[in-house]
């Protein structure tokens, strides 16, 4: 089950400033993505889910994507500000918080169908969009959800486990940055 978090005003402004940083080309520049041979908006369709879960059962990892990996986050963050988040986020989850992803959606990216449940604990991922025009697409109890992004900051949290797999993907036509973490279940 999906859960929003609401990030503590100073948390969201240093995520919101860091993502904005990114973006901006603070902390350095990205190549032009690659543009999918495939339309993204497919990828992301509860028809690509159905598919993918008929041919392979289960996708730990997604396997289209188009998306920039951010490296040194907890350096260019300050490791202060990426310290004090990890805590908060430990603290939600009562449990060591660990990294588990970062990475820059430009408009029209994507990241495909995949459950993850390699690394069962829960996630929670932050996520900054540009203009609110990307989302987080989810499958619950049998029905395909999308929890569109808004402006700004964002913060949800969901398990990932091999009994009780959480399909997800993300689709962004706008910059969008994510920050992932997974914490061991206790």
């Amino acid at each position: 089950m999906l859960r929003k978090l609401e990030l503590p005003k100073q948390l969201s402004e240093i995520f919101g400033q860091y993502a904005q940083g990114v973006i901006d080309g603070k902390y350095g520049s990205y190549p032009e993505v690659e543009k999918s041979k495939y339309d993204p908006l497919a990828m992301v369709s509860p028809y690509m889910l159905d598919r993918l879960i008929q041919r392979a059962g289960d996708v730990t990892n997604c396997l289209e994507l188009t998306f920039f990996e951010i490296r040194n986050v907890r350096e260019c963050m300050g490791a202060e500000n990426y310290d004090a988040l990890v805590k908060w986020i430990s603290a939600q989850h009562g449990s060591e918080s660990r990294q588990s992803g970062s990475f820059w959606y430009p408009p029209k990216a994507h990241m495909g169908w995949h459950t993850n449940n390699d690394h069962e604990g829960i996630r929670t991922y932050l996520s900054f969009s540009e203009t609110g025009d990307s989302f987080f697409r989810y499958v619950l109890d049998g029905n395909v959800i999308t929890d569109q992004d808004p402006k700004g900051v964002c913060c949800r949290s969901f398990r990932v486990s091999k009994v009780k797999p959480l399909w997800h993907c993300v689709y962004s036509d706008t910059n969008r940055i994510s920050l992932g973490f997974n914490n061991a279940i206790v």
